[in-house]
C-alpha cells in the first residue's frame, strides 16, 4: 500500500495534521512518561522554528496619492507574541501502556479526536505477540535480570527438547482453560464449531489469554521464546519465565520483553526514535489510517465468553419451547439456563 508522502510549509498546516493514531518502536528502560516527553519537546521545538504566517503589510494612502510607505502588522509576529507552541498542547493516549522493561511496537494516539479510537482498540483486544529471552540457573527477587538473585540451580540437564514440551504443555493448558470457561468438553463438536469462527475473547480486558508459544532460539543458558495472545502485560510474562525454568527442573529469569506485533501494527510501521518528528510523524498517521478501520470491525466478529454463553441459553430454550428432543449430552453441554425450569421437559 502506497500513500502519499505529506510535505509541511507552515506551524498551522503541520498542526492540523497531527491528529490520529501512530506507531513507535519504544526503547527499552525507558519510560512511557519519557517518551511522551520526547516526542512532545520535539514537535514543540520543530513548529515554534516553522513559519507562522507572512506579517499583513497595510498601503497607506493620503489624500488620494498611495504613497511607497507601508505600515507592517507586527501583533502576531515571533518576537512580540512569543512561542505559539508549547508541550502541554499535545495530548496522548495509549493502546497498551508499557512498563519500562518492554520494547518494541508501541500504539499512540496523538490529539483529544483519538483518545475514542485508541479506547476502541484497546477495547478490541488486539493480538499481541512478544519475543522473550530469559537465562536459566538464576531466580531474581522481581524476575528480571536487575533484581537481586535469591536462587541458584544446575540447568545442564535442560535441552531444548524438554523446554519445547514445557512450552506445548503450558500451551495446553491455557487452551484447556479457555474450553472449561465455554462450558464445553475439550474434544466435542460444539467445541470445534466455536473455535473454528476465530479466536475468542475473554470477557474482562484484564484477562490474558495465550493463543500460542513456542520456542525460537536455545543456547544454554538463554533461550527465547514467542508468544502470542492478547491482553499480555510484563507481569504475566515475567512470571511465565519463571514457570518454564520452574517446570524445567531449574530457574530461570528475563532479560527481555519486546514486542514484535500489536494487531496490524508491526516492526515495520514503528518510528524509531530519531524519527520522532513531525513530519515522519503525520506521515505514519496516514499509514496507519486504513489499519484502524479494519481493525475495527475485524474484532467485531471475534466471539465473547459472554456471549457465547448467552447465545446458548437462547438456543436452549427455543428447543425446550419447539419440544426438540435434546440429547442428555448435549443437555450437560450447554447448560442449564436461569430462566428455564429442566422440570418441563
Amino acid at each position: 500500500m502506497t500513500v502519499q508522502q505529506i510535505f509541511l510549509r507552515t506551524a498551522p498546516e503541520a498542526w492540523s495534521c497531527l491528529k490520529g493514531i501512530f506507531c513507535i518502536y519504544k526503547p527499552p528502560r525507558i519510560s512511557m512518561k519519557k517518551v511522551v516527553d520526547c516526542i512532545s519537546w520535539n514537535l514543540t521545538d520543530e513548529l515554534n522554528k516553522m513559519k507562522y504566517f507572512k506579517p499583513d503589510e497595510l498601503g497607506n494612502a493620503k489624500g488620494g496619492v498611495h504613497t511607497s510607505l507601508k505600515h507592517v502588522d507586527y501583533t502576531y509576529h515571533p518576537l512580540a507574541l512569543g512561542e505559539l507552541y508549547h508541550k502541554a498542547d499535545f495530548t496522548f493516549s495509549f493502546v497498551d501502556k508499557m512498563l519500562p522493561i518492554v520494547s518494541g511496537v508501541c500504539v499512540i494516539g496523538l490529539g483529544e479526536e483519538s483518545r475514542s479510537v485508541a479506547k476502541k482498540l484497546k477495547a478490541a483486544q488486539l493480538l499481541s505477540t512478544y519475543t522473550l529471552e530469559g537465562k536459566l540457573g538464576v531466580a531474581t527477587r522481581d524476575y528480571y535480570y536487575t533484581g537481586n538473585a535469591v536462587e541458584r540451580t544446575t540447568y545442564d540437564h535442560v535441552t531444548a527438547s524438554r523446554l519445547e514440551r514445557v512450552l506445548m504443555k503450558i500451551q495446553s493448558h491455557n487452551q484447556r482453560r479457555l474450553i472449561d470457561q465455554l462450558g464445553l468438553l475439550p474434544n466435542s463438536q460444539a467445541a470445534y464449531e466455536v473455535l473454528s469462527k476465530g479466536l475468542v475473547r475473554p470477557n474482562a480486558v484484564q484477562e490474558v489469554v495465550l493463543y500460542g508459544i513456542k520456542l525460537i532460539e536455545f543456547k544454554r543458558p538463554h533461550f527465547s521464546i514467542e508468544v502470542t495472545g492478547v491482553n499480555i502485560h510484563a507481569d504475566y510474562l515475567l512470571n511465565l519465565i519463571n514457570d518454564i525454568g520452574l517446570m524445567a527442573r531449574s530457574t530461570a529469569h528475563t532479560l527481555q520483553i519486546r514486542c514484535i506485533r500489536q494487531g496490524s501494527f508491526t516492526l515495520d510501521l514503528a518510528l524509531i526514535r530519531k524519527q520522532w518528528f513531525a513530519e515522519h510523524i503525520i506521515n505514519n498517521i496516514a499509514v496507519c489510517k486504513p489499519f484502524i478501520t479494519k481493525m475495527e470491525h475485524e474484532h467485531v466478529n471475534l466471539l465473547s465468553l459472554q456471549d457465547y454463553q448467552e447465545e446458548q441459553r437462547i438456543v436452549y430454550k427455543k428447543q425446550l419451547e419447539e419440544k426438540i428432543s435434546v440429547p442428555s449430552e448435549d443437555i450437560k453441554l450447554l447448560g442449564p439456563s436461569k430462566d428455564v425450569n429442566l422440570d418441563e421437559k
